[in-house]
């Protein structure tokens, strides 16, 4: 992939990424939110149901 024109410039740029930094980048995403999820879902799950209908 290029990113400037070489008719305008007489230059390009390669754009690479490596794929291993996608994944990285992916996985530690993925991991983060269930972490973030699993700890909000656990606490909730301590609450007594009363207590939620109530706040609604």
């Amino acid at each position: 992939m290029t990113v400037i024109n070489p008719q305008s410039f007489g230059w390009t740029i390669q754009l690479m990424i490596p794929s291993m930094t996608i994944s990285e980048g992916v996985s530690v995403a993925a991991i983060a939110g269930l972490l973030a999820g699993y700890i909000s879902a656990r606490w909730a799950a301590k609450q007594p149901i009363v207590q939620g209908l109530r706040y609604e």
